[in-house]
This record gives C-alpha cells, structure tokens and sequence, in this order.
C-alpha cells in the first residue's frame, strides 16, 4: 500500500515537473513568436534601414506635382548618413528666372531641413539632404546639399 501511494506521489511530482516545463517551453516559444511579429530579424531597424522604408514610401506616391513647375519624381537613401529627393523643374513654367531660383532655393532648404518637424530625425542623425533638380529632358540644372553644417 505505501509503495502505491510513494508512486502516486512520484507521479503527481512528475505530471507538475512536467507542466511546469511545459508551460516554461510555451511561455519561451511565444515570447520568440511575438518578437519575429514585431521585430523580425530580417527587418532593417538600424536609421540606414529606416531612410531606405522613407524613401520607399516617397516613391510610392510619385511623380508628384508640387507646383506649376516643379515635380518631385523621387526619393533615395544612398548611404547611411545621406538622403537624396529628386525634383523636376519645367523651366518654361518657373515663377523667377533660374539665376533667381538658384540664389534663392538655397536658403529655402537649409530653413526647411533647420526647422521642419519632419526633418527632425535626419537632424538627429547628421543626414546630407541632398536636392537634385532636372529640366524637362532629364539634363541637371542644379544640385544643393544640406549638410549638417547648415542646420546645427
């Protein structure tokens, strides 16, 4: 009789030992799922990553007519502390003749970059925002980098 209740016992103490074990495993096993979920490793977290997602997204919505003469028609992340929008201006439609634009959209950018919210994470980060303008035929008409130097 007492052998019968000692292996009772040792077998309640196993059935726990295993639940015990068991729920151990599955709590581990569900923490690792929720976390691929949120967090998968093949996601690019780092602020490089998450420039490329930005300019992805940009690129989702272009070309994008901003005005009479100028259209943005794309965005990219060239490196991990670079950012490149790229703009095409119909110079027969342009406000200001191009030596004005060229004087005058400088500062522009450095202000926009300096103070707009949206800019506040490449301002964290150091970025070079660079602004690249095209005519109609795909010739450069001009380029302006905001470098961390403006805007610090």
């Amino acid at each position: 009789m007492e052998n019968t209740e000692q292996t009772q016992k040792q077998e309640k103490k196993n059935k726990k030992l295993k639940a015990g074990i068991g729920a151990a495993i599955g709590t581990i096993a569900g923490s690792l799922v929720v976390a691929m979920l949120f967090n998968p490793p093949w996601k690019d977290n780092s602020f490089e990553g998450q420039m490329k997602k930005a300019a992805e997204e940009i690129n989702k919505t272009c070309p994008v007519q901003l005005d009479e003469a100028t259209r943005l028609d794309s965005a990219s992340a060239v490196s991990a502390v670079g950012f490149n929008y790229y703009y095409t201006l119909d110079t027969t439609r342009m406000p200001m003749p191009m030596d004005s634009l060229r004087k005058y959209l400088p500062q522009h950018l450095i202000t926009s970059v300096k103070n707009e919210p949206d800019m506040a994470a490449f301002r964290k980060n150091a970025v070079i925002v660079k602004y690249v303008y095209l005519g109609p035929g795909g010739d450069n008409l001009f380029e302006f980098a905001v470098t961390p130097a403006h805007y610090r």
